[in-house]
């Protein structure tokens, strides 16, 4: 009896203790599982939960960012539209425009003149022009609200070239063949219309109105290169009752327009390039044995016929070269002597 109570007092007591370790391992388990929540729920959470921020605005553009580049009319303005007849002086007028040089003129505003203001002024520009010029003007400075008082001169051109100034907008590119009024207070020669002008120009005014004005007092004025065919016996060796007498003239000079043409052009056989130089004479020196055809010529100009070539871009270069005079009575042409011709 007494051993039976002993063993159930035993074996409670290890009951007791069996549960108090489950007990325990439980609440460790627990806890350690508590621990892990801990330590993993935050990061999940955080990814999960994660709002990224939302992207910025594409910059609106702003004048400091992105500036407007002004749009600027460059097509000259109709100066020939209907208006007041102006008062000038018609000085020469080519053949071409004979009759047509009637300058009839909207009275331009003071922004037209050299150097006047406007409150929107074209950008800066400037065209190296070269052009044939039709009619010539003179009127004074007054008329176009222009001071102190002076003579302008106004002159017709229709455009050959127009060709840009470095740094400066060309307002003229594209217009070959179209006819503009140039203004300036450097006189244009009163023989100019029918020749070639070469000057600086620039578009002066508003967004109103202007006018192409000549920049500084530099111009050139030069006769158009115009060639007349020569007669057939004007040729070397070509037929005449009466040839000139045998002629050599050692010839200095300076040359203006130069031109090629075939030889079928003047009756000369066989086919060729003929070139033809518009010369100056400075120096007409004998040549031993030949009368002088040019002797007292100094300053007079003369156009030499050769089959040896004379450079297309030798225009105001110096020639020094042999001619002799072909033809009769009737006519004919100085004539290079051999191969041998000097430019420089």
């Amino acid at each position: 009896m007494r051993y039976f109570s002993r063993s159930v007092a035993i074996f409670s007591g290890l009951l007791l203790f069996s549960i108090a370790c489950s007990l325990t391992g439980s609440l460790g388990a627990s806890k350690e599982a508590e621990e892990k929540t801990i330590l993993i729920t935050p990061l999940s959470d955080s990814v999960a939960t994660a709002t990224l921020p939302p992207a910025l605005p594409a910059p609106t553009p702003t004048s400091e960012t992105s500036p407007v580049t002004p749009q600027i009319d460059s097509s000259p303005p109709d100066d020939t539209s209907s208006g007041d007849t102006l008062p000038a002086t018609l000085i020469s007028a080519s053949e071409a425009a004979t009759g047509d040089c009637q300058l009839n003129l909207d009275l331009p505003p003071d922004s037209s003149a050299a150097g006047g203001g406007g409150a929107a002024p074209v950008a800066p520009n400037q065209t190296l022009l070269k052009g044939t010029v039709r009619c010539v003007w003179e009127m004074q400075a007054s008329t176009l609200n222009i001071q102190p008082e002076m003579p302008i001169y106004i002159a017709e051109v229709e455009i050959v070239e127009a060709n840009d100034v470095a740094g400066f907008m060309n307002q003229l590119t594209g217009q070959a063949g179209q006819i503009i009024k140039i203004f300036s207070k450097t006189p244009i020669p009163p023989d100019a219309a029918g020749q070639t002008i070469e000057v600086q120009v620039a578009f002066s005014g508003d967004e109103t109105g202007g006018n192409y004005w000549v920049v500084g007092d530099q111009l050139s004025v030069a006769q158009a290169c115009q060639l007349d065919l020569p007669p057939a016996s004007s040729a070397p060796g070509g037929g005449g009752a009466a040839p000139v007498a045998p002629n050599q003239t050692l010839l200095k000079g300076t040359i203006g327009c130069v031109w090629e043409v075939q030889a079928s052009t003047l009756n000369i056989q066989p086919e060729m390039p003929i070139y033809i130089a518009e010369v100056e004479i400075v120096e007409a020196n004998d040549v031993a044995g030949f009368m002088n055809q040019l002797t007292g010529q100094t300053g007079q100009t003369i156009k030499i016929f050769s089959k040896t070539p004379i450079p297309p871009d030798v225009s105001g270069q110096t020639i020094e070269v042999e001619v002799a005079f072909r033809g009769d009575e009737t006519g004919g042409n100085y004539w290079v002597v051999g191969d041998q011709l000097s430019i420089q």
